[in-house]
């Protein structure tokens, strides 16, 4: 009797192991899933999924503490000129290229997403407007440094602070509206340096 009390008790414990295994790999398949649709494909950057989640956390801060944040948007300057004259392809390597600036130059509590097509959206925890500015003009001159095009890569911009507005909504609009007057007021007469892509 004791022995077959021994390979009951044994064979529960194995099979609330092997439960509980299967519930963590359920788990860890569920979060890569779920990471995996809050990213994008191209960049590996957040997508627009992921906005909601993060404005949620940090609107709940600014209204229980006042805690600032800023919302950037970036445009890359004349891309569809880029597309059309040099291809999809290097227009793809442009965007990750790109992508992959600002997450080196953005801080670790910072958030990098691809808003759609060109345009990229960052949300700046715990800064004033120096610092927001010092991470826009860090992401903006460095862009300079990236080499093998036949062409300048610059970006059009605008930031906002949260308390610049009554809603994360209205922050967001603001900035993307400042981005465009910065467009606009860049020279309609720009073109594309060279007539091939180097990469």
């Amino acid at each position: 009797i004791s022995n077959i009390l021994v390979a009951y008790i044994l064979t529960v414990i194995l099979n609330v192991l092997i439960i509980e295994s299967v519930k963590r790999k359920n788990l860890e398949v569920n979060k890569h899933i779920t990471d995996l649709s809050m990213r994008d494909d191209l960049t590996g950057l957040l997508n627009r999924r992921a906005i909601e989640q993060v404005f949620s956390r940090l609107e709940g801060e600014f209204r229980k503490e006042g805690t600032e944040y800023a919302v950037v948007m970036m445009d890359i300057d004349k891309f569809k000129s880029i597309n059309d004259l040099f291809g999809h392809n290097l227009g793809d390597s442009v965007l990750k290229n790109m992508a992959a600036f600002i997450s080196k130059s953005i801080r670790s509590e910072d958030y990098a997403f691809r808003f759609g097509g060109d345009e990229f959206l960052l949300i700046l925890p715990h800064v004033n407007r120096e610092t927001a500015h010092e991470i826009c003009e860090r992401i903006e001159i460095g862009l300079q440094n990236i080499q093998g095009y036949a062409f300048p890569l610059t970006v059009s911009k605008g930031y906002a602070l949260r308390s610049e507005s009554t809603s994360s909504t209205e922050v967001l609009n603001l900035a993307d509206q400042l981005m465009y007057e910065a467009k606009k007021s860049k020279s309609s007469d720009e073109s594309l340096i060279g007539t091939s892509p180097v990469k």
